[in-house]
Parts: structure tokens; sequence; C-alpha cells
């Protein structure tokens, strides 16, 4: 690696020594809670997340590492802080105390290379997973000379921001072919002055009740079973996604289902929190849904499931729902309210059935494409990784090898 490997021979061509986390910096903690953050503070509050709040009142004016104590941020979630800064009480401060051997930076970019294996092997199982002190004082740190270290630092700044760039043009471009796809689909689904269009309520549309899941969850729902129970998080990008930890036995489930009795060519509305997500069951299941989501049975001589679905997710509906949800802190569409939607029907069925066709092909050439992105951003992300891994590993002194 060039200039690196140079370095090395200089200043370390034996090895480098190790060192425990206690014998390098201070490691505390906070004295604040997270209900403690103001919404216009004027000091960073780091928390237990990934994004920081705010605080009137700071704790620490130095430059330091910040992690997770507990929650989903164990081993994840690092700050470098500078200056006056707020800090939970499960959050952990790493101050290095010495800037002429340690750069605090590069301490920074060793802790998301290595710490999150180490702490997934010595973490404490409570309610939550969490870091307890002695875990962080026995995390060892490999110190080569500081110039090796600023050298890594430099050239790991350069690639993360030569990352986030990346990412943030291919996320752009799956931002684009989106909207892209969006506007052709509402153009197409308009119907501006057809007299062969009807405005329907879907309530007139259905060959049988629409009514939304579970309202209250049964006692004995486990984490393994005969049938899933699912809420709206399952509903993404016009798919229905199984992974639950919920789930009934069979005796529950025939009991349950006479509710809803999902199957396929059933359309499925998300109204609860997250509302107006669309999915057309495909296949032959065996659910249970909770109150967040509707089941819509398409009375396919008047309407058929896949134009429905067209319809819900177009611009002007899913505007009007999120408009006229009811609730404070977490809005609902009422049943009553579906039922009353209004949607564009062709009296001719075979017109609906090459709208969907045009429209699925135009979805392909838009999204398709953009299916790709995501897994770019991963193979990037991994390279990255993988150069970082590469640039902070070193022989340990006293070692024959790496």
């Amino acid at each position: 690696m060039g200039k690196i490997d140079e370095l090395i021979r200089q200043y370390c061509p034996d090895g480098v020594e190790y060192n425990h986390l206690s014998e390098l910096a201070e490691i505390c903690t906070g004295n604040h809670n997270t209900q403690d953050a103001v919404e216009n503070g004027k000091y960073v509050f780091y928390v237990r997340s990934s994004e920081p709040l705010l605080l009137n009142e700071y704790d620490y004016d130095d430059v330091s590492i910040i992690t997770a104590g507990d929650g989903v941020g164990v081993g994840k979630v690092f700050h470098v802080t500078s200056g006056k800064y707020a800090l939970h009480q499960r959050a952990y401060r790493i101050h290095p105390l010495d800037d002429k051997t340690l750069n605090t930076k590069y301490v920074y970019y060793y802790f998301t290379n290595a710490f999150y294996d180490y702490i997934m092997m010595s973490k404490y199982e409570g309610s939550v997973a969490s870091i307890r002190l002695p875990m962080l004082k026995e995390f060892e740190i490999p110190v080569p000379p500081l110039p090796v270290q600023e050298e890594i630092v430099r050239i790991m700044d350069t690639f993360t921001e030569l990352e986030t760039e990346l990412e943030t043009e291919l996320e752009t471009e799956l931002e684009l072919r989106h909207k892209q796809y969006e506007y052709y689909r509402d153009e197409l689904l308009k119907f501006e002055g057809r007299d062969d269009v009807e405005w329907k309520p879907l309530k007139e549309l259905v060959c049988a009740k629409i009514t939304d899941g579970m309202h209250n969850l049964p006692v004995s729902i486990k984490t393994d079973g005969y049938a899933p129970m699912l809420s709206a998080t399952n509903i993404n990008n016009g798919v229905l996604d199984f992974e639950t930890k919920k789930y009934v036995s069979e005796e529950v489930y025939h009991q349950e289902n006479k509710r809803t009795n999902v199957g396929v060519g059933d359309v499925l509305l998300t109204i609860v929190a997250t509302i107006g997500r669309v999915a057309v069951v495909s296949e032959p299941v065996h659910i249970l849904l909770q109150r967040s989501v509707c089941v819509l049975h398409p009375d396919n001589a008047k309407i058929l499931s896949e134009y429905m679905a067209l319809c819900l997710e177009t611009s002007v509906i899913q505007h009007y729902m999120n408009k006229n949800a009811h609730g404070a802190a977490q809005k609902g569409f009422y049943v009553n309210q579906v039922e009353n939607l209004q949607i564009p029907v062709p009296k001719d069925i075979n017109e609906q059935s090459k709208l969907v066709s045009i429209i699925s092909k135009f979805r392909s050439l838009c999204l398709g494409i953009s299916e790709d992105l995501p897994a770019e951003i991963k193979m990037r992300h991994q390279q990255y990784e993988y150069y970082r891994d590469k640039l902070l590993t070193y022989k340990r002194l006293g070692d024959k090898a790496v």
C-alpha cells in the first residue's frame, strides 16, 4: 500500500505494540437521559443512536470517541467529538490520554473496524445487549508510531469521502428513477375528460366487506407456529414480507381468519402509522393481520387486483389518505374512509389489463435497473471495509507473522 508500507518498514519493521484501551484513554459515561434533550439546544447531545440530540448544557469540551453502551447501537454507533458536548448516561466517552502518541481519529477508525466483533463475543445479555466498563478497558488497540497513524487517517478520510460521494450519487439516481416511474404511472391513470371511465368508491368494487386486521393480539402468540401475524411493516415496495417473530397455532389461525380471510388476488393496504403501502397477494397464504393493514377482495368482474393496487399507489390517492388520516402520535386512516375512497375505473376490463401491462413494463425499465444500485452500494461498502481492514491489521510485536 505504498507509503504505509514504507512507513511501517521505517518505524516498526518488527511489529506493533498492542495496548489495552485502559492504558491509552480515559473511559467514562455521561449523566443525562434521552428525555433531557431540548429541541433547540446549544450543544450536541450524544445518545445511544447514530443521530445525536441537543441540550442546553455540556459535560465535556474535548476530542473523544463516543459509543453506545446498550441498545441496537452496541458496537456500532461511533462519533468523534470536537468541542463542547453532552453525553447520555449509557453512552461511553473514550478520551485518548496522550495526543503525541495516539491520534483520536486513528482510534475511531480502528474501533469501527474491530470493536463490533469484539463486543459480540463478550457482550452482556440482559433485557438488551449491553457493554460493561471492563469490556472496554480490555479492548486491545495496536499503536503504531504517530506518522503511521496520521497516514492511515489521511487515507481513510479520503476513502470515506469518496465512498460517501459515490453512495450519494447512486442514491440520487435511485430516487430519480422512482420519480420517473411515479410520474408516468400518475399520468396514465389521470383519465381527464374520459367518458369511458367512472370514479367509483372502493366499497362498490369489492366482493366482500373491507376489513382491517386484529385489534387485540391473541394471548398465545409465539416466536414460531402455524401462521405468522403481519403488520404494516411487512409491506414494502409492493411486496409482502413474511419476516416476523409473531406466530399463532393452527387452531387460533382458523378461529381468527374469519375476519380477514386473505387469499390470492387480495389487495393489502396499510392504514396505521405508515399509511398507503400496497401489496397484491400473489400466492396462497396462511396469515393473520394486525389492525395496521386492511384487506380488499376485488370483484374481478369489475376491477383487476393489480389495477386497483396501482390506483391506490398514485400520488393523488396517497396524498389524500395521509392528509385525511386521524390521530397525533400514530395516525390512522379508518376502514370507512377506505370504503369511500374513489378511484378511476375504465368500463372495459381489457383497458385495465392493458394499463397494468404498460405500467408494469415501464416500472421494470425504470426500477429494474435500479435494483442493481443497492447492490452496487453494498459492494462499494464491502470494498471500503476490506481496505480499512488491510490498513488496520498489523504484526504484533514479538510475533513472526501478521
